[in-house]
């Protein structure tokens, strides 16, 4: 899902720093690629930017994707 999710990304039209970022934030497995969970969190992300707000530094709990989510 790589080129469909880098293409989504750069239709935002946020600077690269900006994408980069909402990547490495997105991209919870760090696998290189986002599976569906992180697409949307991408998107969400995204939709935070372009809202006018600020980027987490590091990716909250209540962000963590679900099926990524430790039960202790």
């Amino acid at each position: 899902m790589f080129k469909a999710a880098k293409s989504e990304l750069i239709k935002s039209k946020l600077p690269n720093n900006v994408l980069s970022k909402i990547w490495k934030l997105s991209d919870y497995d760090q696998d290189g690629f986002l599976d569906i969970e992180e697409f949307a969190l991408a998107m969400h992300l995204i939709n935070v930017k372009m809202d006018g707000n600020e980027l987490p530094t590091a990716l909250p709990l209540h962000l963590v994707p679900p099926s990524k989510r430790r039960v202790d």
